[in-house]
């Protein structure tokens, strides 16, 4: 069984209506660790699939706490979890998953500093 497919099967037991997921402490250490977790996550588990996967697992989360508004602490992890994903990524020389993710991120930065 593929790994996103076990993934997205395990999700279904789990009931997040009530779960209150975001990080309320800025912490570095802590949103190290996250970001540290998420790179092992990769390397370990998603390393091998397609870009579309990684990037739906991985990236697209993550550019959508960016993006969504969520609190300053939550998106500080965010920006930590993919500097530290984008360097993984350019130290195993995966250029499709950098060309999935740098024209995200450009948008982002522009969209919000021309505010």
């Amino acid at each position: 069984m593929r790994l996103y497919s076990f993934l997205f099967q395990g999700i279904s037991f789990f009931d997040f209506s009530n779960a209150n997921l975001e990080i309320k402490e800025t912490n570095q250490g802590v949103q190290m660790a996250c970001a540290r977790a998420l790179t092992e996550i990769y390397i370990n588990c998603i390393e091998d699939e397609a870009t579309d996967i990684s990037a739906l697992i991985l990236v697209e989360p993550l550019i959508s706490i960016l993006d969504g508004g969520a609190d300053r602490a939550t998106q500080h992890t965010a920006a930590y979890c993919l500097n530290e994903l984008i360097n993984t990524f350019e130290t195993q020389q995966k250029s499709e998953l950098l060309e999935y993710t740098a024209p995200r991120l450009i948008n982002i930065f522009v969209v919000r500093n021309s505010l």
